[in-house]
């Protein structure tokens, strides 16, 4: 019983009420919002700079960006051949079955390589960057709307990551 008292850090043994921590931490956030300007970091006083962040932040955000490439790219390379194979979509039923196997394991290299580099990052190698920084091509999109694809967009964001940190 004492060990459940020291636990709780009450003198009867019984779990805070839980509804009060929730509602507290609640009402905490909503005052962190309320008095945040646009643009400002929770926490961060109005007219205060942000503080850069530490390198094991920036060493997390580039894995973080490597591993939402490498769910896009599995995405996509489900989806291609998926499509491929149900000749739903025009632009890919008049590619051959070598082109888009092409296709494929340009998605696979891109998955090994920013795979190798998040093991270089986690073994020390802070300064690793993947190979390839170029997106894949999509053969579900016309040139056009290609700019708008949110794959080419965290490869921009990858890009501007391992080139300024």
């Amino acid at each position: 019983m004492n060990d459940t008292r020291q636990a709780y850090g009450q003198g009867l043994g019984q779990a805070p009420d839980q509804n009060q921590n929730q509602n507290q931490y609640q009402y905490q956030n909503q005052n962190q919002s309320q008095n945040q300007g646009p643009g400002q970091a929770p926490g961060q006083t109005p007219g205060q700079t942000p503080a850069p962040a530490s390198p094991e932040q920036k060493l997390q955000w580039k894995i973080q960006v490597l591993l939402n490439i490498n769910s896009m790219l599995i995405k996509k390379a489900q989806e291609t051949r998926a499509l491929y194979e149900s000749k739903s979509i025009p632009a890919l039923s008049s590619l051959s079955r070598d082109q888009i196997e092409q296709i494929l394991i340009l998605y696979s290299k891109r998955i090994h390589c920013n795979l190798h580099t998040i093991s270089q990052m986690n073994q020390g190698n802070t300064s690793a960057k993947p190979a390839i920084l170029d997106p894949p091509p999509n053969p579900l999109l016309p040139p056009e709307e290609r700019q708008q694809d949110m794959l080419v967009k965290l490869y921009l964001l990858m890009n501007r990551m391992f080139q300024l940190w």
